[in-house]
């Protein structure tokens, strides 16, 4: 099976973040376009955007795509909006999250979420948003990252279970960095016409990139990005033996 799950959103809920609401213009346009080139390669795409992008509905989401993928099916996890860092218990003394409408999503959160999939089901979780290196938008350009006064740090977390499905995380930006909204992607139409939309930098190379190939697709952002912004790839490194490699040749 195919499967994704794709949210965006374009503004968080004031009362959640210290009366911050964080505008972006092109979150939600980010989710349309991914879901757009998903469902052309054959996805079964849940789509969440503002609202929608709750605490609750997001886990809840997650914890079904873990109950329906089994052993050599694709999951693509897609956030954009603003992430966060603030002073916390990670070892570079900082902690990063996801600002989902009605508050933040912890890296050791989404951790959780992720080692509740299967063995050799393949996880692809893409993420939109700034600081979001390790989280397993001047010039019409936003940067997507929330300010500290506006968000909160985690509970300290000792122990982390165990991820055994095939994990690759492609992050807008490393936990010290920015991504940047705003991008004009102009997208071909059947009638040869364009649709033009403002999108986060990451997504607009993403879906400019996609191929049947994850490392040809990886290969493709690289070269697609601009030069004020890079994403950074990471892999479980227990993946990377050439027998398991196999299960992210196709997407």
């Amino acid at each position: 099976m195919k499967l994704a799950l794709v949210t965006g959103t374009n503004s968080v809920a004031a009362w959640a973040y210290n009366g911050w609401r964080g505008i972006l213009e092109g979150a939600v346009n980010d989710a349309d376009v991914i879901e757009e080139a998903l469902k052309k390669r054959g996805y079964s795409v849940t789509k969440l955007v503002d609202g929608e992008v709750n605490i609750g509905r997001f886990k809840k989401e997650v914890h079904l795509l873990t109950k329906k993928a089994t052993k050599g099916d694709v999951v693509w996890i897609t956030f954009s909006g603003h992430g966060a860092q603030a002073p916390g218990n990670e070892r570079d003394g900082y902690d990063e999250s996801l600002c989902l409408f009605n508050g933040q999503i912890f890296d050791n959160e989404i951790h959780v979420l992720l080692s509740k999939f299967k063995r050799y089901v393949n996880v692809i979780l893409f993420i939109d948003a700034c600081h979001s290196g390790t989280i397993y938008r001047g010039d019409g350009m936003k940067i997507k990252a929330a300010p500290v006064w506006a968000v909160k740090t985690r509970p300290r977390m000792n122990d982390r279970p165990r991820i055994v499905c095939n994990l690759a995380v492609l992050s807008g930006a490393a936990d010290d960095k920015f991504s940047y909204d705003g991008a004009i992607l102009k997208i071909k139409q059947p009638n040869n016409t364009y649709r033009v939309t403002k999108n986060g930098y990451f997504t607009k190379a993403l879906v400019l990139s996609l191929d049947d190939r994850l490392f040809k697709t990886i290969n493709n952002i690289k070269h697609s990005m601009p030069k004020f912004q890079k994403p950074v790839f990471t892999f479980l490194a227990k993946f990377l033996d050439r027998i398991k490699l196999k299960y992210f040749t196709k997407l």
